[in-house]
Parts: structure tokens; C-alpha cells; sequence
């Protein structure tokens, strides 16, 4: 930031060099911070949400192809206690 004539920044942090610097006011000083990153889109994060489903569906599902009698007890036991018509 360059300061002009008769024109006064107010104080604060400013970017710099790929970062942040503080401005007084009246002169930079030497306080010097990593530029924040930017925030995720709700896209990123839906996506990110859908791909943690779906890994976690394909986990049950594989569970299920080797121990079907751990993974599906509990819809076994909800159709073996069905009454009968």
C-alpha cells in the first residue's frame, strides 16, 4: 500500500507480499501474518459430503459380501420378528 498526499489509511492489516502487514495509521510496522485462506465453496462441500457417503456405503456393502452375518443382523432380526398374515 502506498500512501498518498493528504489521504489517511486507517489503521489496520493490509496485504503484502503474498501476506498481511499492519498498518498504524501513520507507518507499516514490522507485525507480519499468513494471508487466511480462503474459504470453501458450498460446492467443495457438498461434494466432499457425497464422496464420505458414498465411501461409507461402499465400506457396508463390502463388510457385508465377506460377514453378511455381522453387517445385516439388524435387518435380519426386523424381518425374522414380522408377523405373519
Amino acid at each position: 500500500m502506498t500512501e498518498k498526499p493528504g489521504i489517511k489509511a486507517p489503521a489496520g492489516w493490509y496485504e503484502d507480499d503474498g501476506g498481511l502487514r499492519y498498518w498504524d495509521g501513520t507507518a507499516w510496522t514490522e507485525q507480519r501474518a499468513p494471508k487466511p485462506a480462503d474459504p470453501l465453496s458450498q460446492r467443495a462441500i457438498a461434494s466432499a459430503v457425497l464422496v464420505g457417503v458414498l465411501a461409507a456405503w461402499f465400506v457396508i456393502w463390502l463388510g457385508a459380501q465377506f460377514a453378511s452375518d455381522i453387517f445385516y443382523w439388524p435387518v435380519k432380526f426386523v424381518v425374522e420378528d414380522l408377523p405373519e398374515f
